[in-house]
């Protein structure tokens, strides 16, 4: 899949209140947009388990909610 820094995760909620995650490459591509979560953590639990699962890096989720404070809350379209 490429190093860990090549990706940025970047969590939203959608006007159906869910929140989404999407991984996006360097270059702005996005390259996967999950289904929605009743919840933060359970969107920031299933991507940490991705990023186990794929041998990406050894996320944890303070990792991972750092980066969800840092980005933008978009409303899906």
């Amino acid at each position: 899949m490429g190093d860990a820094m090549d990706y940025e995760f970047d969590f939203f909620e959608g006007k159906d209140g869910q929140t989404y995650v999407n991984i996006k490459h360097r270059n702005g591509q996005t390259l996967y947009t999950s289904e929605g979560y009743t919840t933060k953590q359970a969107a920031v639990d299933t991507l940490e388990n991705f990023l186990r699962a794929v041998r990406f890096v050894n996320a944890t989720s303070t990792e991972i909610v750092a980066r969800y404070s840092a980005t933008s809350t978009e409303v899906q379209s």
